[in-house]
């Protein structure tokens, strides 16, 4: 069977951060092999759920907001604790990697333009997104599911 590559974002050294609606995931990878990984339960909901409470409107009206392209600076200046906050998670669990000098960030709840500057002031580190960070994680399933049933 022809296997696909074997990482899809090409990812040896460093650790990838996936910001997720429900949480946020890092791994750590070393010479292409996880070495750790840490699931925080704060991510894209927790933005929306932010965002509704300072706008005082509905869940469902405030994650269309927060999808809205033409809102991203208003909201992301409503939303910006919630990356802090998450940021803040990255820092503290990365401390024990110091050679980890490459974050790749991933998931819908990066989205944001600065997402990746707010990752950047918490770790000090290069952080890398890719231009459609909502596709990495249904696309690396995808690559890899190998036709099995649950």
């Amino acid at each position: 069977m022809n296997r696909p590559p074997r990482r899809l974002l090409g990812v040896e050294n460093g650790a990838v951060v996936d910001v997720g609606g429900g949480t946020t995931g890092i791994s750590v990878l070393k010479d292409g092999e996880v070495v750790a990984t840490f699931d925080e339960p704060t991510g894209g909901t927790h933005m929306t759920l932010v965002l509704a409470g300072a706008r005082k409107i509905s869940f469902e009206d405030a994650e269309a907001e927060k999808l809205n392209h033409a809102l991203e600076r208003d909201v992301f200046s409503i939303i910006r604790p919630v990356a802090d906050k998450m940021g803040r998670i990255v820092a503290e669990f990365l401390a024990d990697y110091p050679y980890v000098d490459t974050i790749h960030v991933v998931g819908g709840a990066c989205s944001f333009k600065d997402f990746a500057a707010v990752l950047v002031s918490h770790t000090g580190r290069r952080v890398i997104k890719p231009v459609e960070p909502l596709l990495v994680t249904p696309l690396g399933i995808a690559m890899y599911h190998d036709g099995g049933q649950a």
